[in-house]
């Protein structure tokens, strides 16, 4: 198995991309994983406009589906197609996690040690501050499309010999 560099390259180039959209549009008082020392972000002036709400689920699909097929080393549509879908069913399922019902039956069932876990500490947070919404649903399902283009795109690019 050899990763796939122009997957893997593309990949966190979405992750990046993604990213952005916290640090430039988002306050760092709402954002986990963004520092107030890091944060850009000004209420007057929004970098990515209303589109900014559903880029985030959007870019997530692509950067992970694109990672995972990029480290495993995909050279198959079936492989690629497993990580696409795989991390569209997650991020699907996250949203969903979001709708108010769902979150908070999910939130009793958290257990006491997710709260020493970095990341997994987020969980409650998440939960029940999130907002499910369906456009986020649908980036998601455009997010794991193109995320399929680009990847039988790097399968169809010529590979040159080293």
């Amino acid at each position: 198995m050899v990763p796939s560099t122009k997957q893997l390259i593309l990949g966190a180039s979405a992750l990046v991309v993604g990213s952005l959209v916290y640090v430039l549009d988002r306050p760092a008082s709402s954002v986990y994983f963004v520092p107030e020392a890091l944060s850009l972000y000004s209420p007057s002036a929004s970098v990515f406009g209303p589109m900014g709400n559903h880029l985030p689920t959007f870019f997530h699909v692509v950067a992970f589906a694109l990672l995972t097929s990029g480290a495993a080393g995909c050279r198959s549509l079936v492989c690629l197609a497993v990580a696409v879908v795989g991390w569209t069913l997650v991020d699907g399922l996250f949203e969903l996690a979001q709708y108010d019902a769902v979150a908070e039956s999910l939130v009793r069932h958290i257990p006491t040690w997710f709260q020493h876990v970095p990341v997994l500490d987020n969980t409650r947070a998440y939960l029940l501050r999130g907002e499910f919404d369906p456009r986020d649903l649908a980036s998601i399902a455009v997010g794991g499309l193109s995320a399929f283009a680009l990847g039988w795109w790097t399968l169809r690019v010529p590979r040159h010999a080293p």
